[in-house]
């Protein structure tokens, strides 16, 4: 991959940087020694999860013996805040993660110790931990929720859900305030989110940056709108395109972008973060269009000149496949 479409500089924690709570420094800690490869990625993920099972284990234990000290005194039972709360500690680190997934450029190696955690935590067998206060009747089943396992459980789902939410506070901020850094961020965290995708960890086609730059989306702008400033949509859109950039351009991603648009014929926005033939066309239109108009920024123009090349490979590397395979099977 020619990385000279893309920045190289890691830039500050959006949130958290200032937070003094234990259970905010216990995992940003954590991280920290992940993100900066001290701990590998697979030790990572283990550790994180032996340590909220232990946490919400010790956490049960002493709530039941406060509750029968208490009963034995006829006394006030504990405060919920003792309760196991795996929830609250796979957002806080979700959170936290997602976070830095806006931090580090496009194949900065701390991004993928991100990618390789994340694949890491999905391949641990899914279980039970001790979730909330216990039943009434202490014999009676204790409360647990699954972690990991599938996105219905408790675990990467949460991690979707988050970095969903920071795409679009961020593609929000897009157009209020056109921040050099804000426009970084949205670069990287489209970067880690399409590495993300096409291991096939998590999905986030659903924040695709392809998508804003679609005319039928509805977050796209309405250029013909004399009330609105040129100068505003087009640094929009330039953005867009800057961060569309890391789905098509690195080496693998953007043939797998392009597989996932063969499986279906036409958009359909109901279906949020479905690709297909028709969205490949648009987004091969809307580069060109970005590459001859003068309003959008020149590094837009020459990105998107690079998007609609590698496009156009792609298509011709499938038909020469394709024609190739027809002709082996008349052999």
């Amino acid at each position: 991959m020619d990385p000279s479409y893309s920045p190289s500089l890691p830039i500050l924690p959006f949130r958290f940087r200032f937070v003094k709570d234990k259970h905010h420094s216990f995992y940003r800690h954590k991280l920290t020694r992940l993100l900066a490869g001290t701990t590998a990625p697979a030790a990572a993920a283990h550790d994180i999860d032996a340590c909220i099972t232990r946490a919400a284990e010790q956490r049960h234990h002493a709530l039941v013996a406060r509750i029968k000290a208490a009963r034995a005194a006829q006394k006030k039972g504990p405060d919920y805040e003792i309760c196991p709360d795996p929830v609250s500690t796979i957002s806080t680190l979700f959170s936290l993660l997602s976070d830095h997934c806006t931090v580090y450029p496009p194949f900065h190696p701390a991004q993928t110790r991100i990618v390789e955690f994340l694949a890491a935590l999905k391949e641990i067998p899914p279980h039970g931990v001790f979730n909330g206060w216990p039943p009434r009747g202490l014999s009676r089943p204790v409360r647990r929720v699954r972690l990991w396992g599938s996105d219905e459980g408790l675990g990467l789902g949460e991690f979707v859900r988050q970095l969903e939410e920071d795409g679009y506070e961020l593609y929000r901020h897009l157009t209020s305030a056109h921040n050099p850094k804000t426009v970084l961020r949205w670069r990287y965290l489209q970067s880690a989110a399409a590495r993300i995708t096409v291991a096939r960890i998590c999905d986030f086609r659903a924040i695709c940056a392809l998508a804003y730059i679609t005319p039928s989306s509805g977050s796209y702008p309405d250029i013909e709108d004399d009330e609105l400033d040129e100068t505003d949509w087009a640094k929009e859109i330039s953005a867009s395109v800057l961060a569309s950039a890391e789905w098509i351009l690195p080496d693998g991603l953007g043939e797998y972008v392009f597989r996932r648009c063969l499986e279906r014929e036409t958009i359909n926005w109901e279906m949020s973060g479905v690709w297909s033939r028709e969205s490949w066309v648009v987004w091969k239109h809307q580069m060109g269009f970005v590459a001859r108009e003068g309003r959008f920024s020149e590094e837009a123009r020459r990105v998107a000149r690079e998007i609609l090349t590698r496009m156009v490979g792609i298509e011709e590397v499938w038909v020469a496949d394709l024609e190739s395979s027809m002709v082996d099977s008349l052999i």
